[in-house]
């Protein structure tokens, strides 16, 4: 449960949890389920008229931050995460810019980060990565390098949401 509360302030400053569900913990041939819910008032950034949701998820650089290397990147496994966040916008709100979705395949892992919009009030964000590989080796580190960078630039977008015209002053 403290995890799941420094999570959620982690995603909000001001957020708290409400609840949590852990399912198939004790059964190693089922994917953990872990779904929670929490409430983050004065969650949007203000920017004027619009107002600017932080970024859901970021890609990790540090890896690849020298120029070159002289020993490869090794992953300690084969790693899969996905992540589904939905939420749920206040009336007076509506979305004015998405950020495009970012899908990225390669030999060493897999990536996908992408936002909708369900009904007008109901913003999903999908996250999953997966490591296909467990070493990169010192020959492929620019080709990796450069992916990751772009792919860093790439989800470095925020949703922008405005105030609906019944709400204007």
């Amino acid at each position: 449960e403290e995890g799941l509360k420094q999570k959620v302030r982690s995603i909000a400053d001001n957020a708290v949890l409400e609840g949590y569900e852990i399912k198939n913990v004790k059964d190693l041939d089922k994917t953990v389920l872990l779904k929670y819910t929490f409430h983050a008032p004065q969650y949007f950034v203000r920017a004027g008229p619009v107002r600017i949701m932080d970024q859901l998820e970021s890609i990790n650089t540090s890896a690849v931050f020298k120029e070159a290397r002289h020993y490869p990147i090794e992953s300690p496994g084969l790693d899969f995460q996905e992540e589904r966040i939905e939420v749920e916008l206040p009336t007076h709100l509506a979305v004015k810019y998405l950020p495009p979705p970012v899908e990225v395949d390669t030999k060493w892992f897999y990536f996908i980060n992408k936002y909708e919009v369900l009904d007008k009030r109901l913003l999903r964000f999908y996250f999953a990565s997966k490591t296909k590989e467990k070493v990169v080796s010192v020959k492929d580190y620019p080709e990796f390098k450069k992916v990751i960078e772009e792919i860093a630039s790439s989800v470095n977008q925020h949703v922008v949401l405005e105030e609906t015209l019944s709400h204007r002053r």
